[in-house]
């Protein structure tokens, strides 16, 4: 069955990949900045171009994959005004809390009824302003309006009660 996949935050592409080799109907619609970010700073000495290892990754299942290049924040707008809509949508772009919180509302009206939401990082507490709190305010702001699949370093969640 084919699957609409968002994914929000690629990096180099091991998430992509791998729903591209487990999922072999999907098409992914794969978002970045791709350029170094402080969070990347916080990782090492990472100042190779990551949008060309991102395409080097996916290369081989290019055909089904949508580059999107920007903010999350003005992409995820240019998708509703453009009326697309995805099955599954998973969500590990910026790691601050008002970023996370934009990209689960924006993406909760890209997301198709009885769609998945997968959240990742929610245990990750590297700064105060973290991805939790922003899960946990979307949680309890939509709580009539999904079922919760999981809540552990991942929250995935249903679209529709």
């Amino acid at each position: 069955m084919p699957v609409k996949i968002l994914e929000i935050g690629c990096f180099e592409g091991r998430a992509t990949l791998w729903l591209l080799k487990n999922l072999p109907q999907c098409t992914i619609w794969a978002n970045d900045v791709f350029e170094q970010t402080s969070e990347y700073k916080e990782y090492g000495d990472y100042n190779h171009n990551y949008y060309d290892n991102f395409i080097s990754n996916i290369e081989p299942y290019r055909d089904r994959v949508t580059v999107l290049r920007g903010y999350s924040f003005y992409v995820l707008q240019d998708l509703i005004k453009n009326n697309e809509s995805f099955d599954i949508i998973y969500i590990d772009g910026s790691h601050k809390a008002v970023n996370v919180l934009q990209d689960m509302v924006l993406s909760w009206e890209l997301l198709n009824d009885n769609g998945i939401m997968i959240c990742d990082d929610y245990e990750w507490d590297r700064f105060a302003d973290n991805p939790k709190k922003a899960i946990d305010a979307f949680l309890d702001i939509y709580k009539d309006k999904y079922i919760l699949l999981e809540k552990g370093s991942q929250v995935i969640l249903k679209k529709g009660v």
